[in-house]
């Protein structure tokens, strides 16, 4: 694996999340009109100044994994640098199951993320999920939620390894 793809170790934290989002095309799930709806169904759930994150997963085909990956790092890389709201931009690639990515971005607040959308360097991505560069049984998941944890420093690119996993707490037990 490329290094530039391996996933940061994450602090353990809890988090509210919403049921997640399946969508016929990725581009949806980072589209201006996805995230005008979204936003105002996450602000009537929880208005917070915690970070706001997504988490996707999806399936590339073969043969457009080098023009992911081209994209991806350069959206990655640009964002780290160029943006103040974004606090983490993981990408990692399933250890078993080759061509199946995931990503994690946290941003200070949900109009970071807004803006990110708005980059130059967003643009070859946006173009990228357009041209059907998804598998048949690798439609695209993603999961929009706050965290609970306060908004930290600007991270780094670095290797690693990341679990990812959902679970849903029961509404009587989540304070």
């Amino acid at each position: 694996h490329n290094s530039l793809l391996c996933c940061k170790p994450q602090s353990t934290h809890i988090i509210r999340a919403n049921a997640p989002m399946i969508l016929p095309a990725f581009c949806a799930y980072r589209s201006a009109a996805a995230l005008r709806t979204t936003s105002r169904t996450f602000t009537r759930i929880m208005s917070t100044s915690k970070p706001y994150a997504v988490n996707a997963a999806f399936t590339i085909k073969a043969d457009r994994r080098d023009e992911f990956i081209e994209i991806i790092q350069g959206d990655q890389k640009s964002s780290l640098a160029d943006e103040p709201g974004i606090i983490r931009f993981v990408v990692g690639e399933d250890k078993d199951k080759k061509n199946t990515f995931y990503l994690h971005e946290e941003y200070v607040d949900e109009n970071a993320f807004k803006k990110h959308t708005e980059m130059p360097h967003y643009k070859p991505w946006d173009e990228f999920t357009k041209s059907e560069p998804f598998t048949e049984d690798g439609t695209p998941e993603a999961g929009f939620y706050y965290c609970t944890h306060e908004a930290g420093k600007k991270e780094p690119i670095r290797s690693g390894h990341a679990l990812n996993a959902k679970f849903t707490i029961k509404a009587d037990r989540r304070d």
